[in-house]
């Protein structure tokens, strides 16, 4: 419990407000359970698109899903990662949204 405790805070600490190019998220429940989720940027319909690696696939999460899944301790803040992995992340996320069909978090509802 202490350590939960130490945890949340030390979270809430380092994180900024908003979403930043090169956060990454692991995710600690559900179908993409041990996998981090490195953002890369918005499109223009509002989602949030994320390299997922170790996969290297795009994966675009609507804002209120991931509003949901940080609030609910789904995903989880790790760090924002150094800049020559972000930008290598974005060479990645850029190269597969030429060469394959994003794909896109299913709304379950």
């Amino acid at each position: 419990m202490f350590w939960k405790r130490i945890t949340e805070l030390a979270t809430k600490l380092t994180r900024r407000g908003s979403l930043k190019f090169g956060d990454a998220y692991a995710a600690e429940a559900g179908y993409f359970a041990g996998q981090l989720f490195v953002f890369v940027e918005k499109n223009t319909e509002g989602e949030y698109g994320f390299l997922r690696i170790p996969n290297m696939e795009n994966e675009f999460v609507p804002k209120e899903k991931f509003d949901f899944a940080v609030s609910n301790g789904i995903l989880v803040y790790v760090e924002t990662l150094p800049r020559f992995v972000r930008n290598t992340t974005k060479l990645k996320f850029k190269e597969n949204l030429k060469n394959e069909a994003p794909s896109r978090i299913a709304d379950t509802d």
